[in-house]
């Protein structure tokens, strides 16, 4: 059998052409360290006589965690002492993508990352153009020249506070990838409920087609799932920031969804433009943090997130004043407003609603029992 096709044979004769040639760099392994390792792992010699058999030999990713400890108690931990916060301590040597993810999940930890597991994954994914599926097929694979430089640059971003959502350039909503920058909010997990709540009420009308209003879109996410999940709907995306307009239209043709969205950059504190026309559905997450509590929030969010995506002015309730009176006017007949909330805010909004002519109103809780949106039929 010839030498050249063992890829996992560090003296690998290896195919000629570009693609080759970086395959070859990214999945050849050190004879050395296999040799290092039968020494430590008994049963690892029977391996290493198999060695000309051709045998899958991916458990040896395994064995190279088990070598990778400090001592016990450190199982599948990088060797040495204290980390520098500004960046992994990364080894000497070409590493793999399995070495890169053991040295900075322990960066991250040491740093004070509370899912430093998940964010190591998340970063060096990113770093090297992998999908998450990719790169944990890969972990045994050496990682190319320029990858590890990639990873130590967004690690010392994520060290310094950033969100890890604004580090990566994108976070996943309903299921659907979003495109972020420091001119939005990141998409939270909270938001889902008023966007399956809208998808909900939206499947219930089978055979029309309806209109949906997206107030303060800010990414798009909660319009564009909308959307995306419900085909009958057409959706109108409003935002007064410049950057927010341009990265929702970046997520509506991310998410392939242009045929039936559109956004517009109008201010939710005038009136509406006239040729917006009547809605069905008017779906709205506005700032709604009390100016006084802004300080009070975890350094991500207070220092990186936009303030005026924030601030919902003395009692976070500015947004619902302008909106419910100027922009409900626009939904039809029997129409229906569901706005996000903070704590202790859903009683409030509900006495707007009926002040401005809705019949009835419903609060719904999220996980944690907060009630997170306010429902009207008008």
């Amino acid at each position: 059998m010839r030498v050249g096709k063992n890829p996992l044979c560090h003296a690998s004769v290896r195919p000629s052409g570009p693609c080759a040639q970086r395959d070859g760099r990214e999945i050849s392994l050190n004879f050395a360290k296999f040799r290092d390792i039968s020494r430590t792992f008994p049963f690892a010699g029977k391996a290493r006589r198999a060695f000309s058999a051709g045998w899958d030999f991916s458990f040896l990713s395994l064995l190279e965690k088990e070598t990778a400890g400090g001592g016990p108690g450190r199982r599948g931990e990088p060797r040495g002492g204290a980390r520098s916060p500004a960046a992994p301590g990364f080894r000497d040597g070409v590493k793999t993508y399995n070495d890169l993810y053991l040295d900075l999940r322990h960066t991250l930890k040491a740093g004070g990352v509370e899912d430093y597991n998940l964010e190591a994954k998340l970063l060096i994914g990113a770093a090297a153009g992998k999908t998450r599926e990719e790169l944990i097929r890969d972990m045994r694979l050496y990682a190319l020249g320029d990858v590890e430089e990639k990873v130590a640059e967004l690690t010392r971003r994520r060290l310094a506070g950033e969100p890890v959502a604004y580090v990566l350039g994108e976070w996943e909503f309903m299921g659907l990838p979003f495109t972020v920058d420091k001119s939005v909010l990141i998409p939270r997990p909270d938001t889902e409920l008023l966007a399956g709540l809208a998808i909900r009420l939206l499947r219930a009308r089978v055979g029309s087609e309806v209109r949906v209003l997206d107030l303060c879109t800010g990414t798009g996410c909660v319009g564009i799932s909308i959307a995306k999940l419900v085909a009958s709907c057409r959706v109108v995306l409003v935002d007064n920031s410049p950057g927010a307009v341009r990265l929702a239209r970046e997520n509506v043709l991310r998410n392939n969804v242009s045929r039936n969205t559109i956004c517009v950059n109008a201010d939710v504190r005038r009136d509406p433009p006239m040729l917006l026309g009547k809605f069905d559905l008017i779906v709205c997450n506005p700032p709604y943090v009390p100016t006084g509590e802004i300080q009070t929030l975890d350094r991500g969010v207070r220092d990186f997130e936009p303030r005026a995506a924030l601030d919902g002015g003395r009692d976070g309730l500015d947004l619902y004043r302008a909106i419910i009176p100027n922009w409900t006017g626009i939904l039809k007949e029997n129409g229906c407003a569901l706005f996000e909330c903070g704590e202790e805010q859903a009683g409030k909004i509900q006495e707007m609603l009926k002040s401005a002519g809705f019949k009835s109103t419903a609060a719904y809780p999220d996980p944690a029992g907060t009630l997170r949106v306010v429902a009207g039929v008008i």
